[in-house]
């Protein structure tokens, strides 16, 4: 059985810096170390099931809630360090979804930072319910500017494009 815990922060050794830059150009520095962890847990109730998601039709966990779980997760481990003009958005996963979970059970993830690579942060994702690993890949979030990152997201309404041109560049948030 495995052991759920109520959602954490784990940190251990750094091992790496990333420098951030702000939207004034000055450096901030940060330590978002190899390593270091975020947790959550959640039960399985009716707003979690593929029935509820539109993911499918029998009443089990659904795939888009462990995702949004692990996500959480990895928000956990990362988001508290940053500047208060900073977050991170989720940009790539990679996540196999092993074994089925009853409404009622309980379901964690956790999220261990695995790779940095300038403002993207990869982790070593995985899920579990109250009898074995439910879910394990990989996800890779992207630090931002929020009010650039806004801005660039509100001029889609302002003028049903970006303002700057089509990119694709998370850079560009």
């Amino acid at each position: 059985m495995v052991s759920l815990a109520t959602s954490t922060l784990t940190f251990r050794q750094a091992t790496q810096d990333i420098t951030f830059e702000n939207s004034n150009g000055s450096a901030q520095m940060k330590n978002i170390q190899l390593g270091l962890a975020g947790e959550k847990t959640t039960t399985v109730g009716d707003t979690l099931l593929t029935t509820h998601l539109g993911s499918g039709s029998i009443e089990v966990y659904a795939t888009p809630a462990m995702i949004a779980l692990i996500e959480s997760a990895a928000v956990a481990a990362i988001d508290s360090l940053l500047p208060e003009a900073q977050a991170s958005v989720g940009i790539a996963l990679n996540v196999k979804h092993l074994a089925a979970t009853p409404p009622g059970q309980q379901v964690w993830a956790r999220a261990e930072v695995i790779g940095v690579d300038g403002r993207e942060v990869t982790f070593k994702v995985q899920a579990w319910d109250e009898h074995e690993l439910i879910g394990e890949g990989t996800h890779t979030r992207y630090v931002i500017d929020v009010a650039r990152f806004v801005e660039r997201a509100q001029s889609k309404l302002d003028t049903g494009a970006f303002a700057s041109g089509d990119s694709s560049d998370p850079a560009q948030t």
